[in-house]
């Protein structure tokens, strides 16, 4: 996290140390014209998610070149991005880079003066950015389709098309557009999304899944999103939302250090609230929900603290953050700063925020859905959770998938993939059914 800086002469084949203080937790080097500008944070407000500022090297330190604050890159979510590319283009006077604004990408360009300003909105996902003869081109996510290359007019702030290499896969297929829900929530303004199925009649009512993504520092934006569109597909109203913790709206709304389930719980139930006054065709009695990473911590957290919803299902999740202390390939040192706390200090808090603590209250059926290769939340968070419900009697089901990772939902193997999919579905197909014949739990 705070690594040295060097320089290395390939002529001379020499190497010369620029900045070795480890003060800063650094993210990036680039060059406008000659001058090499880094993004780094001192971590010392907002801890390891603090976003980055601009700095220059000066005498062996980092000297503040210019405050921004906001994020750097790209962190909208999707689960049908092939690939990434460099998000950045250096010139003589200037650097372009991408940055995360609410809920898309927009580019900015910062000046050798120091000026900063904002070239273009991207009102979808910027995957890739390169300058060609005098023109900029980006591989994105735009308006619900897949990736393509887009040709960037910042004079107009107009967006062309150039390649139509995916265009055919969604030819003949039912897209639903995302449709805003905002709110305030304490002071915050907090964006959701409601997809609406098939022929959708206000009239009668829908099945709907809340979906809520990781991170928790990402963000759902308005473009394409596999599951989201295939439950659609299926009937299903589908609900996600970038709650407090969520990337897009600067350091303060984004941090929920030692606050998990708490704030960000808070704002996701609210949103809920909204989407069923706003959508009257929710049906309240077949609600649902999943989430992966932060979102299965989030999953694990909702059927503990309330009944609303009717089955859910907890994704690569954290259950246990005693634990999850030290076990994490994202490094040591992330379990401390999220939670504020340390096992041996503070165990109570750890506990307290921990969602396997109130597994005895659970009552909503839950899968879980898993990889034995996952090291970012290793597996033994859901056998964990797994195991009290399972000794509770709850009606549950663990979903080992052997040789995937984090990544399963993503960038697992097709036929993993499909069967991750295949799963979810039938465990809330399932479960409908039993409402139907019960009338609810």
């Amino acid at each position: 996290m705070t690594p040295d800086v060097y320089c290395y002469d390939v002529r001379q084949q020499t190497t010369v140390l620029l900045y070795g203080k480890r003060e800063y937790a650094i993210s990036s080097l680039y060059f406008i014209g000659e001058r090499l500008i880094v993004t780094a944070t001192d971590m010392k407000d907002y801890g390891l998610n603090q976003n980055r500022h601009f700095h220059i090297i000066e005498e062996g330190n980092l000297k503040c070149f210019k405050s921004f604050g906001l994020s750097i890159g790209n962190s909208v979510g999707t689960d049908v991005r092939l690939g990434m590319s460099r998000l950045y283009v250096e010139e003589e006077d200037r650097l372009l880079f991408v940055s995360t604004v609410d809920d898309h990408s927009e580019i900015m360009a910062l000046y050798q003066t120091g000026a900063l300003e904002t070239l273009f909105e991207f009102k979808g996902s910027i995957d890739g950015l390169v300058k060609m003869n005098g023109d900029y081109y980006a591989i994105g996510l735009y308006r619900q389709h897949l990736q393509e290359i887009y040709r960037l007019d910042f004079e107009q702030n107009s967006v062309r098309l150039v390649t139509r290499y995916n265009r055919e896969v969604l030819k003949d297929a039912y897209v639903a557009k995302p449709k805003p829900i905002t709110f305030t929530s304490d002071g915050h303004k907090i964006k959701g999304f409601v997809l609406y199925p098939k022929d959708f009649d206000p009239e009668k009512k829908y099945k709907t899944i809340l979906d809520i993504h990781g991170g928790p520092k990402t963000v759902y934006g308005q473009v394409y999103y596999h599951e989201m569109q295939y439950w659609a597909n299926l009937g299903y109203i589908v609900l996600f939302a970038n709650p407090r913790g969520s990337d897009g709206k600067g350091d303060a709304f984004a941090d929920i250090r030692g606050k998990y389930g708490t704030i960000d719980y808070q704002d996701l139930m609210r949103f809920l609230d909204r989407a069923q006054k706003r959508v009257p065709a929710i049906d309240s009695n077949r609600l649902f929900v999943t989430g992966g990473s932060y979102g299965g911590f989030m999953t694990n957290w909702i059927v503990g603290h309330t009944n609303r919803f009717q089955a859910a299902v907890t994704q690569r999740s954290i259950a246990n953050w005693v634990s999850f202390h030290g076990t994490s390939d994202i490094g040591y040192f992330f379990s401390k700063d999220q939670t504020a706390g340390h096992p041996l200090d503070d165990l109570e808090r750890l506990w307290e925020h921990s969602p396997i603590k109130y597994a005895r209250q659970v009552e909503t059926p839950l899968l879980f859905i898993h990889s034995d290769e996952d090291y970012r939340c290793p597996i033994e968070q859901a056998m964990q959770f797994f195991t009290l419900l399972k000794e509770k009697g709850l009606d549950t089901k663990f979903v080992w998938f052997k040789g995937e990772n984090h990544e399963l939902s993503r960038g697992g193997k097709p036929q993993a993939r499909s069967l991750r999919l295949e799963e979810m579905t039938t465990w809330f197909e399932t479960h409908e059914k039993q409402i139907d014949k019960t009338g609810g739990r």
